[in-house]
């Protein structure tokens, strides 16, 4: 399996995917672009979240889609139904239990 990196020519403001390599000069993208250097080369599965935008053939042809950001959680948060500290509740919770043994 080869690893991918994320390339920007310093003439570009995209980041391109191709196969690592150790090939100087000019490196050919997954959507057919070549590119020269000078150029950043990152390596990874996702390209670096800075001002380049990504070219959207390279991350057609490689599979990549942007991760989307959850959303925020709706649901209500479980509180309890009686409070613990109430003298009164924790009573009738008791004499509802002796109830329920008796019976």
């Amino acid at each position: 399996m080869s690893r991918r990196a994320w390339v920007a020519s310093t003439q570009q403001s995209q980041w391109h995917a191709c196969d690592v390599s150790d090939a100087g000069g000019s490196l050919v993208m997954a959507c057919g672009n070549r590119l020269y250097e000078p150029f950043h080369r990152r390596i990874g599965i996702d390209p670096p979240t800075n001002h380049f935008a990504v070219c959207q053939a390279c991350a057609a042809a490689v599979h990549w889609q942007p991760t989307q950001p959850r959303p925020p959680h709706t649901a209500r948060p479980l509180w309890p139904t009686t409070d613990p500290d109430d003298t009164n509740t924790l009573a009738r919770t008791h004499d509802a239990a002796a109830l329920a043994k008796a019976a």
